[in-house]
């Protein structure tokens, strides 16, 4: 299947998007395409499944404790969320409770507190990151999601879309974008400090310069970049009709 312009791409009917993020800053890595859908009358609902007190180095911002770590995090994303324009009442933070292995688990009782959000919003379009990716937070989540609406008989359309750690999948679906949205974008970004200063000191690079860089290789991967538009996020679409 041939990537498709989201602007070539005929949206579902369901007015209610879910963005279920498995870590704070995921929501931010697809904004292009969710300021898209919110212009075009779609109502945005953000779910983050964990704390994401992992990726806070110790002692920024005077932060030690996993607790505090979330905190900042859940302040971070709610302040880039106000820059975006969506209410802090359409996020919720759910900080599934850990596996023995310090990720979240496929169990009922987290299937079920998904299959609570999906209800919530009554979504016909999910978005998360791809489970085939190398943060094994993402692989969860993935496989989390399908099982919920796989138990619940959900029926919709679920966008796996494309990040840093994405090892392989289809590109059925693109939006494309310039510079002056890569700076709005990216502002969007910085606002997760913590994840702007892990990047800078682990990688020389900010956050925010990181997701660009990757959005502008997927647009050179498809062969839509042009003078103009040199940036595109991307998606894997699956259709789901459980009963």
């Amino acid at each position: 299947m041939t990537a498709v312009s989201i602007h070539e791409f005929s949206l579902p009917a369901a007015d209610a998007i879910h963005v279920l993020a498995p870590h704070p800053d995921d929501f931010d890595a697809v904004a292009v395409v969710l300021s898209y859908l919110a212009e075009h009358d779609r109502t945005l609902y953000l779910s983050v499944l964990t704390g994401g007190e992992n990726g806070v180095v110790d002692g920024f911002d005077g932060v030690k404790s996993d607790e505090d770590k979330q905190q900042l995090r859940q302040r971070e994303q709610l302040a880039s969320c106000e820059l975006f324009g969506l209410s802090q009442w359409f996020v919720r933070f759910l900080n599934l409770p850990k596996s023995a292995q310090g990720s979240f688990a496929v169990t009922p009782d987290n299937c079920r507190r998904i299959t609570e959000e999906i209800s919530r919003s009554g979504a016909g379009i999910l978005i998360l990151p791809h489970g085939n990716d190398s943060n094994s937070t993402h692989q969860f989540c993935a496989q989390l999601v399908v099982q919920a609406c796989q138990d619940s008989g959900w029926a919709g359309e679920i966008w796996f879309n494309r990040d840093e750690k994405t090892l392989a999948m289809r590109d059925d679906l693109y939006i494309a974008f310039d510079e002056d949205k890569a700076h709005w974008k990216a502002e969007l970004l910085r606002a997760h400090r913590s994840q702007q200063h892990r990047n800078q000191i682990t990688r020389g690079h900010g956050f925010d310069e990181r997701v660009l860089r990757m959005n502008a290789e997927t647009a050179n991967r498809l062969g839509i970049a042009s003078t103009r538009q040199t940036y595109a996020e991307s998606f894997e679409i699956s259709s789901l009709h459980y009963s």
